[in-house]
């Protein structure tokens, strides 16, 4: 295989992989969620990170920046994502617990009355 349909395949599995992790990232639900997806994207054997590995394939410096260029977006963009959405679910929480634990201190005052009742 060329050097230029290697570096097609790379740029179409690195545009693959950020979209799966964006997908997950907007499918999650609660924080816990996205700890375990932070931790899964960041392993050292996660998509993105298995292209970058695969970089030393690449005989082209030029290829080889241009591709380091494209893997260090996409890493930047999704975890970027990551932490937007930890943000998003941390205020969520923090409104459901709010309201959950909101209590009313309101006082009522009525008038005294004189004499007997």
């Amino acid at each position: 295989m060329s050097d230029q349909s290697v570096v097609t395949a790379m740029t179409q599995a690195v545009e693959l992989a950020q979209n799966n992790a964006l997908a997950a990232i907007a499918a999650t639900k609660d924080l816990s969620a996205v700890k375990t997806l932070t931790a899964d994207l960041n392993k050292k054997d996660s998509p993105l990170n298995t292209l970058k590995s695969d970089l030393g394939k690449l005989t082209s410096v030029d290829d080889k920046r241009t591709m380091g260029q494209l893997l260090n977006t996409a890493s930047q963009s999704v975890n970027a994502a990551l932490l937007t959405r930890s943000t998003e679910l941390e205020s969520l929480e923090i409104s459901a617990r709010v309201a959950r634990e909101a209590m009313d201190l309101s006082e009522f005052t009525t008038r005294r009355k004189r004499g007997h009742t």
